[in-house]
């Protein structure tokens, strides 16, 4: 699959599950501002990094011009974009993998709350 294909594949993904026509950038954002997120998730300023830069060369792509997949991208880029919208429907994306530690922490929480409180 070419660069721009996988892009759009992300793009759609991330406006579904953020609800939001901004896409990847808005699940750019919410990483941004998400607090102890690279402290929850491992990978996770990678992964930040890699959406920001593949964003930039969309944005070069689309817009500038003389410039093209074909000058800007290799073949592992829309590998690891293909690869990032697979972590999304597995649920095993960074947001997705920090609202289930958030969760956790909370239980652990509540467990050790409850625990405290029989004595």
């Amino acid at each position: 699959m070419s660069f721009m294909n996988s892009y759009k594949h992300l793009e759609k993904l991330c406006g579904e599950i953020m609800r939001d026509e901004r896409r990847v950038s808005a699940y750019i954002d919410e990483m941004t501002c998400t607090p102890f997120g690279p402290s929850l998730v491992a990978g996770w300023n990678n992964d930040l990094k890699k959406l920001k830069h593949y964003r930039h060369i969309r944005n070069l792509i689309a817009h500038e011009p003389d410039c093209s997949e074909d000058s800007l991208c290799v073949p592992s880029d829309a590998v690891w974009i293909e690869n990032f919208c697979t972590r999304i429907l597995n649920s095993s994306d960074p947001l997705s993998l920090y609202r289930r530690a958030l969760a956790e922490q909370r239980n652990c929480l509540l467990y050790t709350s409850d625990a405290a409180d029989d004595k």
